[in-house]
Parts: C-alpha cells; structure tokens; sequence
C-alpha cells in the first residue's frame, strides 16, 4: 500500500493531461473512497524529477461551473473515465455523464506533453483511447 506525501492512503484512479513532466500537468482523479471526481494542477516550473518537486505544488482548488456525482464504482463493474481539454476548458465524463465542466488556471496553457495514467492503491484493468 503507498501513501501520499501527508501519510494519507487514497484508492484513485485517474488521467494525467499535458504531462510536461512529473513536476507539470493538469490530473482527474476518481477518487474511489469518497466517489468524487479531483481536478489539479500540478505546477513546479523548472523541476522535472520527483526529486525536486516531490508532492509540492498542487493547486486543488478548481471548482466546477456543475459538480455532479459520478457513478458509484463496485468491484468487478466496468466503468469509463473521459476526459477532454482544450485550452482551460476542461470537461471530464464518468460513464458518459459530464460530471465536471469547468475553467483550469491559465499556466494550463504553458504546458506541453502527453497524456498518462495514474493509479494510487486500486487494482484496475483498463483499455485507453487517446485522440
């Protein structure tokens, strides 16, 4: 079992977007243990490595123009995590159901790499489309 930096154990899965590096990107995570969805945005410009951010410079405080609940997950029930953003605008779907829609901080478009997943003590199989 692995623990954040603060100690605490989270079950999540999620989508990393514009990984510049582990340092700078934007990520949506399904938190399993609260059923929410978590925007953040991860800057420490100038840093690359783990090394030299470690679990510093997380913005967490992104509201939704709309917070819907996704989908309760259960074991061994299929689910979808989408996300799409272009410029600020973010729009995440949980099987098929926006469920966050809103505007990321402008740094967002200083960003530039690819997308990845991120997985924190959940045991998942998954299949992945990135347009």
């Amino acid at each position: 079992m692995s623990h954040l930096g603060n100690g605490e154990v989270r079950h999540q899965f999620g989508i990393k977007l514009k990984a510049q590096d582990i340092c700078s990107l934007v990520c949506v995570m399904w938190n399993f243990d609260t059923q929410r969805i978590a925007v953040s945005v991860k800057l420490n410009l100038g840093q690359r490595t783990h090394e030299d951010c470690l679990d510093r410079g997380y913005i967490n405080n992104i509201k939704p123009r709309v917070n819907v609940p996704p989908p309760v997950v259960r074991v061994d029930q299929p689910h979808t995590l989408y996300a799409e953003l272009e410029g600020k605008e973010l729009t995440v779907k949980a099987d098929g159901r926006v469920v966050w829609p809103g505007t990321l901080v402008p740094v967002v478009l200083q960003f530039k790499g690819p997308v990845g997943i991120r997985s924190d003590n959940a045991p998942v199989m998954f299949d992945s489309l990135v347009c």
